[in-house]
């Protein structure tokens, strides 16, 4: 009897887990480029960063795309990158959710690209790949994970300029 019962147990969870497991893969936006990550999805993504004011940072891939696949691991190993990620809302796309809107074209529908927006949504154009070996014709292209991070935080602290002036622009209206 205690046996059925341990059994039972066993089969309950067993079912438990499949239920829950089929639950996260299907919530999961990672598409590979790291699951510590907190992924949302275009939509979700500019409309939180109005509620919590943190600049978006948008990652435009392909499946298939040989080096989309070389940055995947370089991403979700990379604890810079998910150091930072905290001061951003991290948006991941696929070209296909994107190709009809120019916003997200800047110089071109290559892949993978990352482009940065303010928490208004707005597109931060001088925010790009600037390391000396970069090709100027694929601004928002990176190879690797330093130059991200290079980017990353000239985004945080131009949204941080941005949020000086726009508190010192609403206190000099006051007086």
């Amino acid at each position: 009897m205690r046996y059925a019962k341990c059994l039972d147990l066993l089969k309950f969870t067993a079912l438990a887990y499949h239920i829950c497991g089929k639950v996260t893969a299907a919530d999961d936006n990672s598409n590979n480029f790291g699951q510590m990550y907190k992924w949302k999805n275009l939509q979700d993504g500019f409309a939180e960063a109005k509620v919590s004011r943190k600049p978006i940072f948008l990652l435009i891939h392909k499946a298939g795309c040989p080096t989309c696949e070389k940055l995947k691991p370089k991403f979700t190993n990379s604890i810079r990158i998910l150091d930072l990620s905290k001061h951003f809302v991290m948006v991941n796309v696929k070209k296909c959710e994107v190709q009809d809107e120019a916003r997200f074209q800047p110089d071109g529908t290559y892949v993978p690209r990352i482009l940065f927006f303010t928490p208004d949504g707005e597109f931060m154009e001088d925010v790009y790949n600037r390391h000396p070996k970069a090709d100027d014709k694929y601004k928002y292209f990176y190879s690797n994970t330093s130059q991200i991070v290079d980017s990353m935080i000239l985004a945080l602290e131009r949204c941080s300029k941005d949020s000086r002036i726009k508190i010192l622009h609403d206190k000099i209206g006051k007086v």
